[in-house]
């Protein structure tokens, strides 16, 4: 959310950092609500200051009368100023964050800047396969039996495949952890206060599945829970910045369309994540970025994957975020890289939707909040199988993993 005095004041400068991302962005209707709000509170304001100079046992009859419709009308300006400011909010929490200086500037999703390759693609002196098969000559993945209990959308890991995605999960905590992130353990449903505060509400209310009757959300990401996990605190300066790193299965309504770039695992209603997430002092926001980058950065490299690290462009960014780093890895079988994490810098949009401040000296600052997938598994596991595939129908396991697996092939 953006600061309704900030508007006022930078009007010009906020709306032109905004259609930088959707040139049909206008604050127009915010600043015509905010000066009517502003001018019926100065309407209840010189009512209140009236009605209190006078004291009902010591006037006439017809002053009373008159005392009572001035008290009628202060209530129907209170009345209307409420209606306002809610207007008011609901229209600021349809507002993007504003864009980082950093952010490349472009309606075309593909003007990304690409920041770091690491590796190269495997190469193979045979015909490779892609996931699909490998999980089904392997009898590790069932897409059948997923699509039986649950629809489309949702695969059943088998034996090995079950135990390769746990032990994927497990290096990726342990991972964290010893980078300095606290392990959470969360809800897998939010209320509404909590997908309004990480900007998943109202905008994204369709992507999300919800419980009529419990008026509960299932989360999409752990980011959610994890940006409302202070909310409504005071944090103390000394103790930032706090990082957070959960485990959570995800869900999401939207799957994709029908194909081969969104066959098997690309992309599903249900799905694995490690979720990071940082809580600091302004001024150090964009420096923990660049770490939450390089701690998945890291996991990727010591699964021995090739991936590039790209800058996304203003088009391309979510609602919430100021400036977004996507890690993509290599599929073999398409031959494109695809995204297995998303870092973003939200400043302080997220906090000031949750009220998350931090004490300095006298003063109560809001925090800046920070996310990066760390990893989510799908294309992982795309990315293990097909890039260590064997010529006699094997994956050999990543070596960081066999401690977790207790072997070395799947065959």
């Amino acid at each position: 959310m953006i600061n309704i005095k900030e508007i006022i004041e930078n009007r010009e400068d906020i709306e032109e950092n905004l259609r930088r991302r959707d040139p049909s962005i206008s604050l127009d209707g915010i600043v015509t609500l905010s000066e009517k709000r502003r001018d019926l509170q100065r309407q209840y304001d010189r009512k209140r200051e009236y009605l209190k100079k006078f004291s009902l046992g010591n006037v006439s009859q017809e002053i009373r009368k008159q005392l009572r419709e001035e008290s009628d009308l202060a209530k129907e300006l209170k009345k209307q100023i409420e209606d306002i400011k809610y207007k008011l909010e609901g229209k600021l929490l349809e507002l993007p964050n504003l864009l980082s200086p950093n952010v490349p500037i472009s309606s075309n999703k593909n003007d990304y800047r690409i920041e770091r390759v690491w590796s190269n693609p495997p190469s193979f002196d045979f015909t490779p396969l892609d996931h699909v098969e490998i999980g089904k000559r392997l009898g590790v993945i069932d897409f059948d039996r997923g699509s039986k209990l649950a629809g489309a959308g949702f695969p059943v890991y088998i034996g090995e495949g079950a135990r390769l995605e746990w032990s994927l999960i497990n290096f990726m905590l342990d991972h964290c952890t010893n980078n300095g992130f606290r392990q959470v353990m969360l809800p897998l449903f939010s209320n509404a206060d909590t997908l309004t505060a990480s900007g998943n509400l109202p905008k994204f209310a369709d992507e999300l599945y919800y419980i009529e009757r419990d008026k509960l959300f299932v989360i999409p990401t752990a980011e959610a829970p994890l940006t409302s996990f202070y909310r409504g605190e005071v944090l103390n300066e000394k103790d930032l910045p706090i990082k957070l790193v959960s485990y959570t299965p995800c869900f999401r309504r939207e799957a994709g369309s029908h194909g081969v770039s969104v066959r098997g695992l690309m992309r599903m209603h249900q799905f694995n994540k490690v979720e990071t997430y940082t809580l600091c002092k302004p001024e150090d926001s964009q420096n923990e970025l660049e770490k939450m980058v390089k701690n998945a950065e890291e996991i990727i490299e010591k699964l021995g994957l090739h991936y590039r690290t790209i800058l996304l462009p203003s088009s391309d960014l979510a609602h919430q975020a100021s400036i977004t780093k996507d890690i993509e890895i290599w599929l073999p079988h398409i031959k494109k890289y695809s995204e297995v994490s998303s870092a973003s810098n939200c400043l302080d949009y997220q906090s000031m939707r949750a009220n998350i401040r931090y004490k300095k000296k006298s003063e109560n600052k809001f925090v800046h909040t920070l996310n990066c997938s760390a990893l989510a598994t799908p294309r992982l596991m795309i990315s293990i199988f097909e890039s260590n595939q064997t010529k006699e129908g094997k994956v050999v396991i990543p070596e960081v993993l066999r401690g977790y697996m207790k072997k070395e092939i799947i065959e």
